[in-house]
């Protein structure tokens, strides 16, 4: 019984937080749930890998996947893995801007984990930090 509960809570979320340009393309975007059980903190998981992501230039389309995919989350930690990151994927000066506010507006973001960084990603944090003054945690590895 629990373990169907467990499924159709997974199968609704799927329809409520789905993204209308993911329906179309899949692979429009790269931000996605890794599980919807909770980690030790009671965080929910979200990893991205914008490498990945065919959309990566379209910021209306990138903030309408987080607010689908963050839509009834309340606390949530982000691995955001650079693997295979070009100067293209880090100079998205506006998409970091309008991302961080969006996030900032959300409220529920706890940590993020930044995995495979390249060399540009220090100037991307520091840059977001002058959006966001009061950004989570952000370990980098």
């Amino acid at each position: 019984m629990l373990y169907q509960n467990i499924i159709n809570n997974y199968l609704s979320l799927m329809v409520l937080n789905e993204c209308s340009y993911c329906k179309i393309n899949p692979r429009s975007h790269s931000f996605h749930e890794v599980s919807h059980l909770q980690n030790q903190l009671g965080q929910r998981v979200f990893y991205s890998r914008p490498a990945d992501a065919e959309l990566y230039q379209d910021t209306v389309s990138i903030l309408h996947h987080f607010e689908c995919k963050l839509e009834g989350v309340s606390k949530w930690e982000w691995t955001f893995d650079c693997a295979g990151m070009g100067i293209e994927h880090y100079t998205q000066f506006g998409l970091v801007k309008e991302l961080c506010l969006l996030l900032k507006r959300h409220g529920g973001l706890q940590q993020v984990n930044i995995i495979n960084a390249g060399c540009f990603i220090n100037f991307t944090v520091k840059f977001a930090k002058l959006i966001w003054p009061e950004l989570p945690t952000i370990h980098i590895r």
